[in-house]
């Protein structure tokens, strides 16, 4: 008897029947899960803000991903030519590779003509020289331009410094969702 029932033949049936999915879908899971290689990182500071706050938990895709595309947010390790100990962090993807890259008038140019960039809540006051990516290399700057430490300054990103993009927010609860 279990909880006062009597154990009929159909009631062990369902039992074992429901034991076995259970097992079934979590090891499913748990499969799925070691497939899709997800890493989370807690954001430090607001050169991403408005997009991506100080404070926020995000999951990045850890996994070979055939190349960035203009706009996406990434997870690298700083360049080690900043003379900055080895660390991991987040900026969009603005130049791609073989690209020229300005920034004149409070707008990012590429090959000579302005990218639209809706995400920004402010032009950048800083100018910058025209720079030529190479072959395996990538522009990559903060959202809070003027206040962030990005390829403005240290120069183009190599790519294999890139970890993966940011596919997801998980906290705060309120601002949830992909990218």
């Amino acid at each position: 008897m279990i909880l006062g029932r009597k154990l009929t033949r159909r009631r062990v049936v369902f039992l074992i029947a429901g034991v076995f999915l259970t097992v079934m879908l979590a090891w499913s899971l748990a499969s799925f899960a070691k497939s899709v290689p997800t890493r989370i990182y807690l954001v430090p500071s607001n050169s991403m803000a408005p997009t991506i706050k100080s404070g926020d938990r995000i999951g990045v895709q850890a996994r070979a991903v055939p190349r960035p595309e203009r706009g996406e947010i990434w997870v690298f390790l700083m360049p080690t030519t900043t003379g900055a100990p080895t660390t991991t962090i987040i900026k969009r993807v603005i130049g791609l590779p073989g690209e020229t890259i300005e920034v004149r008038g409070g707008k990012v140019r590429i090959d000579d003509k302005a990218l639209a960039e809706p995400y920004l809540s402010a032009p950048m006051t800083y100018t910058m020289s025209p720079v030529k990516l190479g072959a395996d290399e990538f522009f990559m700057l903060g959202d809070s331009r003027d206040a962030s430490q990005d390829s403005h300054i240290w120069g183009p990103l190599p790519r294999n410094h890139l970890i993966g993009p940011v596919t997801l927010r998980y906290w705060p609860l309120s601002r949830a969702g992909g990218f």
